[in-house]
């Protein structure tokens, strides 16, 4: 069982961290701090999508997104990239 504690050390840090920031919304946040932080996976990918152009559909592409995947990271490397991001930001 992982330890309990680690959730009020996490929601602390990342209190501090949001702090900084407080206009950003909360999951602007997480993009932000998995982007600087290397946090998850990372995939860049093209969406496509039909749109109207002069009336006429038409397929336009829309490359260079990227897309973050959180799921498998460790509580420890969370706490680790929230602590960096308190020392180099002050406070």
């Amino acid at each position: 069982m992982r330890d309990p504690t680690r959730i009020d050390a996490i929601l602390g840090k990342l209190k501090v961290v949001w702090e900084k920031s407080p206009d950003l919304r909360f999951l602007q946040l997480v993009h932000n701090l998995q982007h600087d932080h290397g946090l998850g996976s990372r995939e860049q990918v093209t969406w496509r999508k039909k749109v109207s152009i002069g009336g006429e559909i038409v397929e336009k592409e829309f490359p260079g997104q990227v897309l973050y995947d959180g799921f498998n990271v460790e509580d420890e490397v969370l706490l680790t990239a929230l602590e960096k991001e308190i020392k180099n930001h002050g406070r």
